[in-house]
C-alpha cells in the first residue's frame, strides 16, 4: 500500500492531493552475477495501481474558494506503470543475508482523478534469516 501526497501549481491553479494507492507488481529478474555470497540482478515489470482513496483540493484563481473532491475506489490503472530495478544481495552468514534494491516506477498513463504523472524512485532494503529445520 503506497501513500502519496503532492502539490501541483500552475499560473492560476493549485492542487493539493492525498492518495492511498495499492501497487500490484508483476516483475521478472535476470541474474547477472552469482558468485559465492554475492548476487546481482536486474529486473523489469509492470504494476497496476488501485486508487483506494483520493482527496484533492483545487484552488483556482478567480473562483470563490477551493473545491474539494473525495473519491473512494474510483480509479484503477491496470498494467499502467513500468517497473525497473536492480538488486544486490549479500549472504553475511549461512543464515543471514541483506539486499539493496534501487527502483524506478514510470507511469504509462496519467494516474488518478487529477491525471498526474506519478513517477517514483526509491531504495528497498531488506534482511533475510534462513530458518532451516
Amino acid at each position: 500500500d503506497d501513500y502519496g501526497s503532492s502539490s501541483y501549481a500552475s499560473e492560476n491553479q493549485i492542487v493539493n492531493a492525498d492518495c492511498r494507492v495499492l501497487d500490484i507488481p508483476l516483475n521478472v529478474n535476470y541474474t547477472i552475477i552469482d558468485k559465492g555470497k554475492t548476487t546481482f540482478s536486474f529486473g523489469t515489470g509492470i504494476s497496476s495501481y488501485i486508487m483506494l482513496k483520493e482527496d484533492y483540493r483545487f484552488d483556482v484563481e478567480g473562483y470563490n474558494g477551493p473545491e474539494d473532491i473525495h473519491l473512494t475506489n474510483e480509479n484503477q490503472h491496470w498494467l499502467s506503470v513500468l517497473n525497473l530495478h536492480a538488486n544486490y544481495q549479500r549472504q553475511l552468514s549461512p543464515r543471514i543475508g541483506i539486499s539493496l534494491q534501487p527502483f524506478m516506477k514510470i507511469p504509462l498513463e496519467d494516474i488518478g482523478y487529477a491525471k498526474v504523472r506519478l513517477q517514483s524512485l526509491g531504495m528497498a532494503v531488506s534482511a533475510s534469516w534462513n530458518f532451516s529445520l
